[in-house]
């Protein structure tokens, strides 16, 4: 599944793939699964891995971890995993952008990565990811050269912030660009530095259904308040994945799901206030 090659080419390029990760009837159960606990999973943030054991099956498969080991030269800890619902109305592409919670959370040294896995045919017709090959290593487009330190007391949604700021400054350049077109079942990975979006496109297209994984090295520094309230845990250390998958409580599950549409109310109007 993953090779030396992988590891030269993750280094080099900042991502891999296609790589074919889950067998039709895994793909098949995952959909369906996810798509019964819809209402839960695409509100509560990087929790598919805690609400479904098949989620946290393929979050922490063994041969992804032991790559990763590889490639970290330490252990891993999954900061969790969610899925996106794509495709659909055009006009829903997300440009270029960094991940920036990578950023907020470990600081631009960040060694992490994170996974782009279909479940859906992924083109360029719905949506399907798309990358700045090497753009993790170039200087003139790496965070802190772009952003500045001082972007943390400027905007408090960073990921908002990468998007807002990046579009003009792509818009003048011709970067060669990579679709990770890929049919179910099959994975990519890349670097967080790497410039990504989705395609843009113009017309009603299919459902495109990903799961979207994260991980960093576990020398990474787990102090930040964020990590405390999110679910994470080391996968080799504690062998996660020879062991009784965590699963998340039912009412965990609801907690967090009404905790989280209280916010998107209050935020609705807390806007229509300051207007």
């Amino acid at each position: 599944m993953f090779t030396t090659n992988h590891l030269i080419q993750l280094e080099k390029n900042g991502y891999i793939g296609p790589i074919d990760f889950l067998t039709n009837d895994e793909v098949k159960n995952l959909k369906e699964k996810i798509l019964n606990y819809k209402r839960w999973i695409f509100e509560s943030g990087f929790v598919l891995n805690q609400v479904l054991a098949s989620g946290a099956a393929i979050t922490h498969k063994k041969e992804l971890i032991n790559f990763l080991i590889k490639y970290f030269s330490d252990d891993v800890v999954s900061l969790g995993s969610r899925p996106f619902l794509g495709g659909g109305e055009p006009g829903k592409a997300i440009p270029w952008h960094h991940e920036m919670d990578f950023w907020r959370i470990f600081g631009n040294d960040t060694s992490g990565v994170q996974t782009w896995l279909t479940l859906d045919d992924a083109d360029v017709n719905n949506g399907a990811l798309q990358v700045i090959p090497g753009s993790h290593k170039l200087s003139e487009l790496d965070p802190i050269n772009i952003y500045g330190l001082d972007v943390f007391s400027k905007k408090e949604n960073l990921h908002n912030y990468s998007i807002q700021f990046l579009k003009s400054k792509l818009e003048k350049n011709n970067f060669e660009i990579t679709t990770f077109k890929s049919k179910p079942g099959q994975l990519y990975l890349f670097h967080w530095k790497l410039l990504h979006r989705t395609a843009p496109y113009n017309k009603f297209s299919e459902r495109r259904l990903t799961i979207n994984s994260r991980y960093v090295s576990k020398s990474e520094n787990f102090n930040n308040d964020w990590c405390n309230k999110n679910p994470r845990f080391v996968c080799s250390n504690n062998k996660i994945y020879n062991s009784d998958l965590l699963k998340m409580k039912y009412s965990d599950i609801v907690y967090s799901k009404y905790v989280h549409s209280f916010k998107t109310i209050y935020k609705k109007i807390l806007k229509k206030v300051i207007k």
